[in-house]
């Protein structure tokens, strides 16, 4: 999970937020916080697409779903 905020559910009270958050990081879900992604973060490719978070660190997935 990328999110452009500084947690997920932003609208949510921060303890309902973490309680998810946690437990899905149990489900192995990892997650990006605090993330502004553009145009040069993003690459497509033929069989996956691939994204630059934090300058630094690279997400590979064949699928992307986004939510604005």
């Amino acid at each position: 999970v990328i999110e452009a905020n500084e947690r997920i559910l932003p609208t949510e009270s921060k303890q309902i937020a973490k309680f998810l958050k946690d437990n899905l990081e149990q489900r192995g879900v990892t997650f990006f916080e605090n993330c502004q992604l553009d145009e040069s973060s993003i690459s497509i490719n033929t069989d996956n697409v691939s994204i630059t978070v934090n300058n630094d660190q690279s997400v590979e997935a064949e699928k992307v779903l986004i939510a604005i």
